[in-house]
């Protein structure tokens, strides 16, 4: 299923907290596929729900946090990050490369 935001629009990322002197948006490494990427939601709650099952080191703190999908879009470009639309369960609706 295809899921399109447009750049203004809010969507849900989660994001570690002081990460390297500032925060970092949180990014995971799909092995099947050698694949980096963002996990992105739709809603806040979904992002809630999913995240704890990332692989996420105890020592940091972790925040889901809104951001506008054009301003994502840019980040995971320069970082050479691609994002996977997920719902609560983990499941990807949609993977992009921005």
């Amino acid at each position: 299923m295809a899921v399109n935001f447009n750049d203004d629009e809010w969507v849900w990322v989660v994001v570690i907290l002081g990460a390297g002197g500032r925060d970092q948006i949180l990014g995971q490494h799909d092995q099947d596929a050698d694949l980096s990427f963002i996990p992105v939601f739709r809603s806040k709650e979904d992002a809630l729900v999913s995240y704890k099952r990332f692989a996420l080191d105890k020592e940091k703190k972790y925040e889901v946090q809104a951001m506008f999908y054009g301003e994502l879009c840019k980040e995971a470009r320069e970082n050479g990050f691609s994002l996977f639309i997920l719902d609560e369960d983990g499941k990807v609706l949609d993977k992009k490369a921005p």
